[in-house]
């Protein structure tokens, strides 16, 4: 029998797949035990395979402002690591800003279970789909997302099956069956991520401009050297003025989070680049550390290209930022951008209780349901693009656009797309649902 973690707003009691440590009896997989903090708890999330996942949940605090949202954080981890990590310092941190906190570990890393392969298996058909399971199972809200090293390039794989652009083609089946797969996001958060690309190209730049420390790099982490070497396993992972005795228990941890790698490198280097989303529909924070020795200020650039966004290089810390003496610098960095996700949220949406009587209780039914295709002015559908807009107007007799200066919807009539282009300084476009099905606009 499954016991629930509970909470106000975050797991549904009957959805949640999450089981106490306290209900299974399990023999630890790590021989060097993460000791859990207090309002710490460890779970283990059972997947379709059968294969559970271990959870670190530390729960919100009691909300500080009643009119905020603190959506739920989901953090994935690196290679070499597991949830522990978060655990340490980022949890407390942010479950006393009110933020539930849930850290997973991949399958074959820290007390997780291990497939029977070689490998654990692809960053997007395993541990993107994954964490996607554990999202749709366990968790209310749209969660921001935060990964670690390759565990930036898991969630980026992630990101790409969220659509954008790409979902227009086939939007309507695309809908329901993409929706139930890769749950929505509030966010994402890639701290110190390898890039789009991969780790290849970071490589070749160490080897021609930094050839000591592409080799150094390449025994510490190929040849698994930071597991014996304490100098190595520093200057890989932390600043240099943090205290040996702790990252000896740090590369304890290390050692025995790692029970198999995490992929097959071949296969991920075939399946990279990873996809494009044009027009991403979610808010991204590309963050990195300068002092990382890992990935360069190239990656960082290259990953914050990438998603449109401008990266942010955080002073004195290394790979390992949530580790890290200044752990508290990168935390910081994240709490405020949550604190302002809302309101770029809120400044785009314009007032949310008239937007959502209209999308929720036309478009969804629309779109998933498909009880309705006639036209009239209660059976709208969302315009994403000036083009695709402005084509749908030319066989759509009515529309609908949202004003948030005014705050109310005007209406209109329109026979030429001309007119229709007026009005896209208005983010919010709902046109009539018969031309986007007849033009397959979406």
């Amino acid at each position: 029998m499954a016991v629930c973690v509970s909470g106000p707003h975050t797991l549904l009691a009957n959805r949640s797949n999450l089981k106490t440590v306290a209900v299974l009896s399990r023999e630890n997989k790590m021989r060097v035990q993460y000791d859990l903090k207090q309002g710490q708890s460890r779970n283990f999330h059972e997947l379709p395979s059968g294969l559970s996942m271990e959870v670190i949940v530390q729960k919100g605090a009691e909300k500080k402002k009643k009119n905020v949202e603190y959506p739920p954080l989901v953090f994935v981890h690196g290679s070499y690591h597991a949830a522990w990590c978060w655990a340490e310092h980022w949890l407390p941190f942010f479950s006393s800003s009110g933020h539930d906190c849930y850290a997973l570990s991949l399958l074959g890393q820290g007390e997780s279970d291990a497939p029977a392969d070689s490998v654990v298996g692809t960053l997007q058909q395993t541990h993107a789909r994954d964490v996607a399971d554990f999202i749709c199972r366990n968790i209310r809200s749209p969660p921001v997302l935060v990964g670690h090293s390759f565990g930036g390039l898991i969630i980026q794989y992630y990101v790409s099956n969220l659509g954008g652009d790409k979902l227009k083609g086939a939007f309507i089946h695309l809908l329901t069956e993409n929706e139930e797969l890769y749950p929505k996001l509030k966010g994402a958060v890639l701290v110190c991520s390898v890039p789009p690309s991969g780790n290849s190209w970071i490589v070749w730049r160490y080897v021609f401009t930094k050839p000591i420390a592409a080799f150094k790099v390449t025994c510490s982490l190929a040849a698994k050297a930071f597991q014996t070497s304490l100098s190595l396993c520093k200057e890989t992972f932390f600043s240099a003025t943090m205290e040996d005795h702790v990252v000896k228990r740090y590369q304890e941890l290390m050692k025995e989070s790692c029970r198999m790698p995490l992929f097959d490198l071949r296969k991920l280097n075939a399946s990279l680049p990873v996809p494009s989303v044009p027009n991403c529909p979610l808010e991204i924070l590309v963050m990195g550390a300068k002092d990382d020795f890992i990935v360069d200020a190239e990656g960082l650039k290259e990953t914050a290209k990438f998603y449109g966004v401008s990266p942010v290089c955080v002073e004195a810390v290394a790979h390992d930022m949530m580790l890290d003496v200044s752990w508290e610098k990168g935390a910081e960095v994240i709490h405020s951008w949550l604190n302002g996700l809302e309101k770029r949220r809120s400044k785009l949406q314009g007032p949310k209780t008239l937007i959502n009587r209209v999308v929720s209780n036309n478009l969804v039914m629309i779109l998933k349901h498909k009880t309705s295709w006639r036209c009239n002015s209660e059976c709208v559908c969302v315009g994403f693009d000036a083009i695709a807009c402005s084509l749908a107007s030319i066989s759509c007799k009515t529309h609908f656009v949202f004003n948030p200066k005014q705050q109310k919807i005007l209406s209109s009539s329109v026979k030429e797309p001309d007119s229709f282009l007026l009005m896209f300084s208005f983010p919010f476009v709902l046109c009539c649902c018969t031309c986007i099905k007849e033009l397959s606009l979406l």
